[in-house]
């Protein structure tokens, strides 16, 4: 999911679906720099910011399924793509 701006609706029609699958949420966010992956009861956290990058791992089956719920739950209400 990504926030709805002209730059990610083309960079995701770029992509095209063969390469991914996203939805826009139609809110303010501030620039986070970071990003969290959910795989295999873990949650990983990483700072995407050169001078600031650091990693972490969370090896744990109920966070993982709190983080996956809380994702889907987003997921369902957010709005697809048009590439076209």
């Amino acid at each position: 999911m990504v926030q709805n701006t002209e730059f990610n609706q083309q960079y995701f029609k770029k992509l095209g679906k063969e390469v991914t699958d996203a939805r826009y949420i139609d809110f303010e966010m501030p620039e986070f720099h970071s990003t969290m992956m959910i795989y295999d009861n873990k949650i990983s956290y990483i700072t995407l910011k050169p001078d600031v990058m650091i990693g972490v791992i969370i090896e744990d089956e109920y966070i993982a399924k709190m983080h996956k719920y809380l994702f889907l739950a987003q997921w369902q209400n957010a709005q697809n793509f048009s590439l076209n």
